[in-house]
């Protein structure tokens, strides 16, 4: 009876969107998983319509390579309470783990979750990481809170296997009080071979900006800051054209539906804010579809779609969720929340 009461609204609810115009529209349907997890999941990296990891609590790694049929579950030795908020997979037998708190780890495996080599340790009072994203298999950042006034900035340009701080005049300058979401791990984007951006929280929803692998920063208002420490920019997406979404509102007031998201048409310069037809309340994680300019945005009070790139948004589900990640092909996805909670996402095309 829970499967199906998951399954079912997110099926009606993406066919009634159909019906608004003629724009060539989706259908996505949830297939409940079961992992056999109590965890609180927030990492999820679709590796391909196979392939996908997922990290949480309790030091949780979870990988299925048969399309979510069956997983098998991890926890890092020795690190049983950690709390893994991101993961970044890149095959089936390679990816990289992030805990959050201090000290900050990073993990690496390239076996399948059999053996993890810890590759990042800093014992700070102050280090708490917010996520990590690749340009490529080699070369990645990671961003965390500020630390004496500059947000925390990693690279790695050997896949994860060691990482370095970028030299302090780097580092972008921090606000008073300013730091990032731990959400969903998709605070910070990175693409176009050079180009990063992060989203950040109080007190002003700022996005920063590099487009030259985090060297040099600047930044934009998002407009979604109102100086609740709650509140604030927690996740961002671009599709190939640069067109961008912003997400998130406020933790503790999630059914808020104002400062929930906003689009940027020109790769962050700009920034508008949603006004009607917002997400139904504060979201975690958004994400377009490969290859489309549909987009989905989850969170505790649960799913929305876009069919365009982010302006208008329609409630598909009521279900808490925590983040979500798209395969490559656009055909399928994952989503994953608390308790263990994941659906599989299969998306098909609708009456054009």
């Amino acid at each position: 009876m829970k499967n199906s009461l998951l399954f079912l609204p997110i099926l009606l609810l993406s066919m009634i969107g159909c019906q608004i115009d003629k724009t060539p529209k989706v259908l996505v349907g949830f297939q409940p998983q079961d992992a056999d997890s109590r965890a609180s999941l927030r990492g999820v990296s679709a590796v391909d319509d196979s392939v996908c990891w997922v990290s949480g609590s309790n030091g949780t790694v979870m990988r299925t390579t048969d399309g979510g049929n069956s997983w098998e579950k991890h926890v890092v030795p020795g690190h049983h309470q950690s709390d893994f908020r991101d993961i970044h997979a890149f095959s089936a037998s390679k990816a990289i783990v992030m805990s959050i708190g201090s000290p900050a780890k990073i993990f690496r495996t390239n076996n399948g979750g059999k053996t993890w080599w810890l590759t990042y340790f800093y014992d700070n009072p102050d280090a708490f990481l917010d996520g990590i994203d690749f340009w490529n298999e080699n070369e990645g950042i990671a961003f965390g809170d500020q630390i004496d006034g500059r947000i925390f900035i990693l690279k790695t340009d050997n896949g994860g296997n060691s990482w370095y701080e970028i030299p302090v005049d780097n580092q972008p300058a921090a606000l008073e009080g300013e730091g990032g979401f731990a959400a969903s791990g998709t605070s910070i984007r990175a693409g176009f071979d050079s180009l990063v951006w992060i989203g950040l929280g109080f007190p002003r929803g700022r996005v920063l900006y590099s487009n030259d692998k985090g060297i040099t920063w600047d930044f934009q208002l998002t407009g979604m800051g109102n100086g609740d420490s709650s509140r604030g920019v927690y996740s961002i997406d671009f599709n190939k054209k640069r067109e961008m979404i912003a997400v998130g509102g406020s933790w503790n007031k999630p059914v808020q539906e104002d400062l929930t998201a906003c689009t940027s048409p020109d790769g962050g310069s700009n920034w508008m804010m949603v006004e009607e037809n917002k997400p139904m309340g504060y979201r975690s994680c958004v994400a377009f579809i490969p290859e489309t300019d549909f987009a989905m945005c989850t969170g505790t009070t649960g799913t929305d779609i876009s069919f365009d790139k982010g302006r208008n948004w329609e409630n598909v589900d009521q279900t808490p969720f925590n983040s979500l990640s798209w395969s490559p092909t656009g055909k399928s996805g994952w989503i994953v929340g608390n308790e263990g909670k994941m659906a599989k996402l299969i998306v098909s095309e609708a009456t054009k």
